[in-house]
């Protein structure tokens, strides 16, 4: 996981960290208890190769949460100061985006509603605008080889637009979003028929067929509550996602099975 060099004069919350020039912030460390042998299912722990290993009770162990390369110095980290670390990187490489970005980009962008408070981003203001109004990209490919994101092992990417980030969320959305590297834009094409002045929407949670109450779950970070059509009637809709989620289900089953026996 890339981390930007601190500067400790430019942010006192920098001082908990080494602030020589290009010396690297130490990886964020977890740490928990080995279960303890013969507890649920997990009587035993395996290491990354496969080997089985035995747990010793009341033993605790520290675990890596993001890639560390060799070399790389560990610390073990609070979670307050890995959640500083993180916007602090996150700020970063916001503001040099915006840094390359023409005028009239970067006032749009700093123009757009931001969901999170300073305050719920360790201090930084950035964060919150990327986390409001990004899209998921997914990786990107350039030459037939994937770009690294900056989380290591996270190959998905936020984008935000000055048009499409401004869409408001309906469970019943009436467009739909793909983004297409080879143009590096993002498609977005009619879902259903709209009529002459009916508002465009995307949906913001990741599943169209979950509950409503799921889907208030995915949306309680962005802090509205949804009025669609499919919110306002609550048992109609589940039960109708419902029976569309076990259609599919059995589809992607039945796929499976035909593309097993195919194989044989």
């Amino acid at each position: 996981m890339f981390h930007p060099s601190i500067d400790e004069k430019a942010d006192p919350r920098a001082a908990q960290i080494p602030a020589r020039p290009g010396t690297p912030v130490p990886g964020d460390v977890s740490h928990r208890r080995y279960p303890r042998e013969g507890s649920g299912n997990d009587r035993s722990v395996r290491s990354q190769n496969g080997r089985p290993r035995t747990p010793a009770p009341n033993r605790t162990g520290n675990f890596g949460t993001t890639c560390l390369p060799a070399g790389y110095p560990v610390k073990k980290l609070t979670p307050e100061l890995a959640k500083t670390l993180k916007y602090m990187h996150h700020e970063k490489m916001v503001k040099a985006a915006l840094e390359r970005m023409p005028e009239e980009y970067r006032k749009a962008f700093m123009d757009l509603y931001s969901c999170q408070s300073a305050a719920e981003c360790a201090g930084f203001s950035l964060p919150g605008k990327l986390n409001t109004n990004g899209f998921s990209i997914g990786s990107l490919v350039v030459d037939g080889k994937a770009v690294p994101s900056a989380v290591a092992g996270h190959e998905i990417f936020p984008a935000v637009w000055v048009t499409l980030s401004l869409l408001n969320h309906s469970c019943c959305q009436n467009v739909i979003g793909q983004w297409d590297t080879t143009s590096f834009s993002m498609q977005v094409r009619a879902a259903r028929d709209i009529a002459p002045g009916e508002e465009l929407t995307l949906r913001y949670n990741g599943s169209p067929l979950g509950s409503t109450a799921a889907r208030h779950r995915e949306l309680a970070h962005y802090k509205f509550q949804c009025t669609c059509p499919a919110c306002q009637e609550p048992a109609k809709s589940d039960a109708r996602r419902s029976r569309l989620s076990t259609t599919v289900r059995l589809r992607q089953s039945q796929e499976t099975n035909s593309g097993s026996a195919q194989a044989c």
